[in-house]
């Protein structure tokens, strides 16, 4: 009967299969011109980072750049960090400075429209997976109910499972239920005055609270004249209307 209502979504489940890979990522080909795209941009990168190590390269044997100088990136541009002194050696466009002043960030002229192609490329890039994705929503929109009502029923059976596996690990038994209270309370069991009485006598310094069987308020007073300290009124969460039945009960029997 619960799962009368669950339902497997082939299509859409073929479609997000076929665009999304299991880390949620769009797949390179999710669509032709997606797969074009990041050709594009994967070609452009390899050929910039040629660029960039033969530049290091021959930076290396002038003296403008150290042994360990290494590409950084600014702005989402590729650079180079350069000393100050070296920086009229470089050409190209200055994108930023170390908080020190002591490195200059310059992206070579050489690779100027290479990165511009690549940021192009990757805004287009982001307008295909938009488009693409709009497309997966549009297929799963008409199914929203469905889709929902699905959910929530296999949450219902992921906590019925939850609740079997720790059953078994506490090693749970059924509960037997009947249909008659376990424990019956009538309004003839008061309080036992007598013992309260010979514990405030034996105990004059210890505020003793009665507790248990006070059904009435003459039940109270009669422990209160007893010696109690306090009387705790039973049943007051678990019967409220019960108990408020006896005090009403004993109160219009009181005032008849």
């Amino acid at each position: 009967r619960l799962t009368a209502s669950l339902n497997s979504f082939p299509a859409i489940t073929a479609h997000i299969a076929h665009i999304i890979d299991k880390f949620g990522n769009v797949k390179d080909n999710a669509s032709p011109q997606l797969l074009e795209l990041r050709q594009t941009i994967a070609s452009t990168t390899a050929s910039i980072n040629g660029i960039m190590r033969r530049i290091i390269g021959q930076g290396r044997q002038s003296g403008v750049f150290d042994s360990d100088t290494a590409p950084s990136v600014r702005d989402g541009r590729l650079v180079l960090p350069v000393s100050p002194m070296h920086k009229r050696k470089v050409k190209g466009i200055v994108h930023d400075e170390s908080a020190s002043g002591k490195t200059i960030f310059i992206e070579p002229e050489e690779i100027v429209q290479a990165n511009n192609r690549i940021r192009e490329t990757e805004a287009e890039m982001a307008r295909e997976i938009i488009r693409i994705l709009t497309e997966v929503t549009d297929l799963i929109r008409p199914h929203a109910n469905e889709l929902l009502n699905t959910y929530a029923t296999l949450g219902i059976i992921d906590f019925i499972r939850a609740k079997a596996l720790f059953a078994l690990d506490i090693d749970a038994q059924m509960p037997h239920l009947h249909n008659k209270p376990a424990i019956e309370t009538t309004l003839d069991e008061g309080p036992d005055v007598a013992l309260l009485a010979q514990a405030t006598a034996e105990f004059p310094d210890v505020p003793i609270i009665c507790e248990g069987h006070v059904h009435t308020p003459d039940d109270a007073k009669a422990a209160i004249d007893a010696g109690a300290w306090a009387v705790v009124v039973g049943t007051a969460i678990t019967h409220p209307t019960s108990l408020t039945s006896w005090f009403v009960s004993a109160i219009e029997g009181n005032a008849s």
